[in-house]
């Protein structure tokens, strides 16, 4: 697999269009289809592992489409762009489905993405490393992660205004165990609206049944998210199911909530330092345990509501 290694900076939107998302991409100094940066190994199914970027200096990139044109009711007028990703899988294909991951270095710094499904989706990394930082999203989801293999995906002082999910990150989905990756979500700023559901954060490990544990660790610290509003509110703050090390630690979160933070399948957490300022709509608490937790330390508010259904969790209060 050819490793591959681009840098994307900009200021402001560079790509401009109607609801084709056709418009003009960065001038990249390189003949074809690729422009700076882009990446799509997944392009070509007959030899997916020629395909690859042709990244140039460092220059403007974001997506920003025609909110008045599909998806209008929304505001999101195309699927994405930029994204990273390796070849999907062949949904009718026998387990382990057949994967051609891509490989490399991948940032992308101080651009702004309006009008998007997904601002930068990243999908079927193996022994990637990504940064994503001082971005601004309007989309509906800012970052979206599907299956990162040995990689180290960083999120950081992102600001996001969302109607779905500031990050969503779905491990497994090929039918493989994710090995030793981490990802870190750190010092991003937003807000989530939910257009019908809605979370800061969600985390699923593995979002399809396998008999082989995952490895990735998460690390979630210092956030601050206003979530839902007084006609709808956010499903969750932040949902986190099957991290293999978890780290939830100095948030701030506000707003309005069905549910605040669910953590499930892990062992060892840390849960500390986080302001859950928001309302609940209903009667879920502001953290929930699951039954398969254990051995997690979580320290919390005098008037902070955790429901303990693990084992040999420890909850710390003032």
């Amino acid at each position: 697999m050819r490793r591959e290694s681009t840098s994307w900076t900009g200021r402001r939107a560079a790509w401009t269009s109607s609801s084709n998302c056709s418009g003009s991409e960065p001038n990249s100094g390189s003949s074809g289809s690729s422009g700076a940066g882009r990446i799509n190994p997944g392009a070509s199914a007959t030899r997916p592992d020629r395909a690859s970027a042709q990244p140039s200096a460092p220059s403007t990139v974001g997506a920003r489409c025609d909110s008045a044109a599909a998806f209008s009711s929304s505001g999101i007028a195309c699927a994405s762009r930029p994204y990273f990703e390796g070849l999907l899988f062949d949904a009718d294909a026998p387990e382990p489905y057949p994967v051609f991951p891509v490989r490399g270095s991948y940032r992308v710094t101080d651009s702004e993405f309006v009008g998007v499904l997904r601002g930068t989706p990243l999908a079927e990394l193996a022994g990637a490393n990504v940064l994503l930082a001082r971005n601004s999203y309007r989309a509906s989801t800012a970052v979206d992660v599907i299956d990162a293999d040995r990689s180290h995906v960083a999120i950081l002082a992102n600001r996001w205004d969302v109607n779905t999910r500031g990050v969503q990150v779905q491990q497994n989905m090929d039918g493989l165990p994710s090995r030793g990756s981490a990802i870190q979500v750190s010092g991003n700023e937003g807000r989530i609206v939910p257009y019908y559901l809605g979370d800061g954060l969600s985390y699923v490990d593995p979002f399809d049944p396998s008999y082989d544990p995952g490895g990735t660790s998460l690390r979630v610290s210092g956030n601050r998210w206003s979530l839902g509003d007084a006609s709808l509110p956010a499903t969750s703050g932040l949902s986190v199911v099957g991290a293999a090390r978890l780290r939830i630690l100095g948030n701030h979160l506000t707003g309005r909530v069905v549910s605040g933070v669910i953590v499930d399948q892990t062992t060892g957490c840390r849960v500390g330092r986080n302001a859950f300022d928001w309302e609940t709509a209903g009667e879920e608490p502001d953290l929930r345990l699951g039954r398969d937790t254990s051995r997690c330390l979580v320290a919390v508010g005098l008037e902070d509501t955790v429901v303990d259904e693990g084992a040999e969790n420890q909850v710390f209060r003032p």
